[in-house]
């Protein structure tokens, strides 16, 4: 259903898949590729006649093309300062906007009346077989010479088609995407500004635009400068016992876990993540690239089956990534990255790095022997659901902690000493 230039509505039937062989059969003897009969192609006319009487009447109407496909069309001429032909500006229009322009639906009979009586106008000259906006129809209008900034509404429309593209989306797409999602664009004439990368520029507070005419949220202007302390404390009180299950043991010196309590929470926020990056292949559109981070960058990468939170450690001009995957401790060469969209840091990271006190003062006090006998002791007990780390301190970046088998009561780090494998050693 559409709404035609005079006011009236246009609808059409739509086949369903037991007469869809029938409509076929029909529409091919129709002149009319739009499946026009004579009686509704007579009725379109006269809706573009009704639309120009009106017009002259005094609406605002500058032509039978409604408002929505009128801005399309003037946002292409726009880019092309020395115009274009009508063939290429439908093509133009398609590209952009993944619909044909058909001109019937207007009530024009051809495309050469569809320029010269549909788009033609005060703002559009149709010369040569070219069309163009006319000298003076990008210059601001004198009547409101002071910027006019976005509604709320359509503020809000635009983060959150943002919030798909953390790395940026190119001006030129970012209507393209608006109309494809929300049918609607953007004017940037109707709120005073030439262009809609100085419309956004404006809005500095919520929108950024680089040197590249990217456009961003302005959250994400820099993902570097996201701090990972934000979301590494947690607030653990000193003292207490904590049931944790291990992720990564490098020794006593360093072992990462996770909180008994946190693991429902890191199963629905790696559903959470598989399904927002792979939703329509997103995560292609939030690759990054080594231009766009640095050490210390939050960042998403898929290891394995999921997608995973991380944080660069280091990087080549190759565009190979190490990153260290915060809710697990583990650190992997990528050579893909993508932005982290701030809805997936609402939590903290759920890894959690432990110190033993002893390693804090040396961290070669254990030799290779005794490291192995301390991961034995934590499989161990892990094994068991006897694994509890008790907190000693709490740095920005790690804990110092010691782990007990709460079945034993035993502290693991003391069991080294008595260890007689360990013994024998001495």
């Amino acid at each position: 259903m559409s709404e035609l230039a005079g006011g009236g509505i246009l609808v059409r039937g739509i086949p369903d898949a037991s007469t869809l062989h029938i409509s076929k059969m029909v529409e091919k003897q129709r002149d009319s590729p739009w499946g026009y009969n004579n009686q509704t192609k007579n009725l379109v006319n006269n809706q573009r006649k009704l639309g120009a009487s009106l017009s002259n009447a005094g609406d605002v109407l500058e032509s039978p093309i409604p408002d929505l496909a009128w801005i399309q069309v003037k946002s292409i001429l726009r880019d092309f300062k020395d115009g274009i032909s009508p063939e290429d500006l439908l093509q133009e229009f398609t590209n952009r906007f993944k619909v044909q322009v058909n001109f019937e639906d207007f009530g024009f009979v051809n495309l050469k009346d569809f320029c010269e009586n549909g788009l033609a106008g005060s703002s559009v000259q149709f010369k040569n077989n070219v069309l163009s906006l006319k000298d003076g129809a990008c210059i601001l209008d004198s009547a409101r010479p002071y910027p006019k900034p976005l509604q709320k509404s359509v503020a809000e429309k635009v983060l959150e088609l943002l919030a798909q593209y953390p790395g940026g989306i190119p001006d030129i797409n970012l209507n393209r995407d608006l109309f494809e999602k929300y049918q609607m664009l953007i004017d940037p004439l109707d709120y005073n500004f030439p262009s809609l990368k100085s419309l956004l520029a404006y809005h500095k507070d919520i929108f950024y635009v680089d040197q590249n005419w990217r456009v961003f949220d302005v959250r994400y202007k820099n993902l570097s400068s996201i701090n990972p302390r934000m979301y590494t404390t947690r607030d653990l009180e000193r003292g207490k016992m904590y049931p944790v299950l291990w992720t990564v043991i490098r020794g006593p010196h360093e072992v990462w876990v996770n909180l008994r309590t946190d693991v429902k929470k890191l199963y629905d926020l790696i559903l959470e993540m598989n399904s927002f990056y792979n939703l329509n292949s997103r995560y292609q559109a939030m690759e990054l690239t080594t231009e766009k981070v640095e050490v210390g960058s939050l960042v998403v990468v898929k290891a394995g089956a999921n997608f995973c939170r991380g944080r660069i450690v280091q990087l080549t001009n190759c565009n190979q990534y190490k990153v260290l995957l915060v809710d697990s401790g583990d650190a992997q060469w990528f050579d893909q990255i993508y932005s982290i969209h701030l809805s997936f840091l609402k939590i903290p990271f759920l890894g959690i790095q432990i110190r033993s006190k002893s390693s804090e003062i040396n961290s070669s006090v254990y030799c290779e022997e005794e490291k192995k006998i301390f991961k034995g002791l934590l499989k161990d007990a892990f094994s068991k659901d006897a694994l509890a780390l008790k907190v000693v301190w709490e740095h920005d970046e790690y804990v110092i902690g010691e782990f007990y088998n709460t079945e034993t009561n035993k502290n693991l780090e003391r069991c080294i000493q008595d260890s007689e494998e360990v013994k024998t050693l001495m």
